[in-house]
């Protein structure tokens, strides 16, 4: 699945000349962000290039937010079904992510769950919702990895080669009684603020 992402990568990149945005920062009206209040994710963007094409023009990213799409039952049906390309075969986790922090609200106010991902952007130690470093020696202000808060990163940007530098790792939902709640796919969840 790592090697159909990185290919999903290059496409994408190859298309748009840039990597997808870890998420897309859409604020909602006054510009301030809602607790729970999702936004596009990378895994979203690179649906595409994944044989997904059906169902990224079903949730219409863009012009609409994971949240609004969450309204529509049609749309929230196919956002809740669990994607092979997202799944490592041997993860027994839940197909539905219901980890505290991890639902979406939709506009009508419900948390919606969404799948399990096993796939995780890389940003050093810092959440997805972080902007990006303005130390990149130790990223104690933001994000030093590949993806952060509408990110643009290319490839002439990655100045250790693209051969050295991870995009995607894999996470387990749980190894014995850790839990360590692998991901979200589709949109990230944005925290008030």
């Amino acid at each position: 699945n790592l090697k159909q992402i990185g290919l999903a990568f290059q496409n994408y990149h190859d298309t748009f000349n840039m990597f997808p945005p870890g998420y897309v920062d859409e604020r909602g009206s006054g510009g301030t962000l809602a607790d729970n209040e999702g936004h596009w994710a990378w895994s979203t963007m690179i649906l595409p290039y994944l044989d997904q094409a059906p169902l990224y023009n079903q949730m219409n990213p863009g012009p609409i937010t994971p949240s609004t799409a969450l309204n529509d039952a049609a749309i929230r049906t196919s956002m809740q079904q669990p994607r092979a390309a997202f799944r490592c075969p041997s993860d027994t986790g839940p197909a539905l992510n219901g980890n505290a922090g991890q639902g979406i609200q939709s506009d009508g106010g419900t948390n919606y769950e969404l799948p399990v991902s096993n796939y995780i952007a890389s940003n050093n130690n810092r959440t997805l919702r972080q902007s990006r470093s303005s130390n990149g020696a130790n990223g104690g202000s933001g994000a030093t990895g590949a993806f952060w808060r509408d990110s643009n990163l290319r490839f002439r940007d990655i100045t250790d080669g693209a051969s050295n530098t991870i995009l995607v790792g894999e996470r387990s939902y749980k190894v014995g009684t850790v839990d360590f709640y692998a991901g979200t796919l589709y949109a990230a969840r944005e925290f008030g603020g």
